[in-house]
């Protein structure tokens, strides 16, 4: 469906993200491109001009509101180029010598003030924060977000971007902004941890099943991919299908792994793994 398509082009963005910005800096050219990226597949906005800044008037509010009683206008779309341009050399510019958690604050109010393109500003301005704390090397993989935080605090999201914009308040909403890091990096070492620990009891689990050399390979295969086939296990391990099929059958016989029990193209799941990441 849309929402798992969503999930998927999100995914896509921040791998395609990453591998471009090798090459290119945080630019407009990226921004368009992850935009292109988001937006494909007949997702929500894909009707509206991917991967292209908007020619025409936004605004924010809730649903049925118009321009006069929205919350926020941004500005006319014949700035936004400038703006754009603006906030890119910004952010390629570190010459106010502030931490990069200060400067990812406040480069994401100022896309989301900016509001470039037409739909899927959001989805963007979410996207920006890991890419540019790892591009910076605050992070080692862009996989720090904090999509739920904001969502489940969103009328103070909102309010604080608000006084940035109407009453040059930074600090309130940088020490928001901070705090999110803060509480998202928190979950995310917990759920590291949870997964570390699942990672050692379950090994051992299946080393005392499977007494063979196969047995470490095998489970780190079904941890990387914890829904598969068994081809999938024999690509992976360099093992035959017929070794794969024996030693899988055994994991389902003691319920480490489950299947969808069909007699051809059986498809496992490692349900352990998926209900730590659901």
């Amino acid at each position: 469906n849309k929402d798992t398509q969503e999930v998927f082009n999100y995914h896509r963005a921040i791998i395609e993200g990453k591998m471009q910005l090798s090459s290119i800096p945080i630019s407009t050219r990226l921004f368009k491109f992850l935009h292109a990226v988001l937006m494909s597949n007949e997702v929500r906005g894909s009707n509206r001009s991917p991967g292209e800044y908007r020619k025409i008037q936004n605004f924010i509010g809730p649903p049925g509101c118009t321009i006069k009683t929205a919350n926020f206008v941004p500005p006319e779309p014949q700035l936004v180029d400038n703006y754009m341009k603006n906030l890119e050399e910004y952010i390629n510019d570190p010459s106010d010598n502030l931490n990069p958690l200060i400067r990812a604050a406040i480069i994401h109010a100022q896309f989301e003030t900016i509001h470039p393109f037409l739909d899927g500003n959001g989805r963007i301005g979410r996207i920006l924060i890991p890419l540019y704390l790892y591009n910076h090397n605050v992070i080692d993989y862009p996989n720090l977000f904090i999509s739920d935080t904001l969502e489940k605090d969103k009328h103070k999201y909102y309010g604080y971007l608000n006084d940035t914009r109407y009453k040059d308040d930074w600090n309130q909403w940088i020490k928001f902004f901070l705090n999110c890091i803060a509480e998202q990096s928190k979950k995310n070492i917990k759920f590291i941890e949870e997964v570390n620990d699942l990672y050692k009891q379950d090994l051992q689990r299946v080393k005392s099943i499977i007494n063979a050399h196969s047995a470490s390979s095998i489970f780190d295969s079904i941890f990387k991919m914890p829904v598969f086939k068994v081809k999938h296990i024999a690509n992976m391990t360099k093992l035959s299908e017929p070794t794969c099929r024996r030693i899988l059958s055994r994991l389902e016989d003691e319920k480490i792994i489950f299947s969808n029990q069909r007699p051809r193209s059986k498809t496992y799941y490692y349900y352990s793994l998926l209900d730590k990441l659901r």
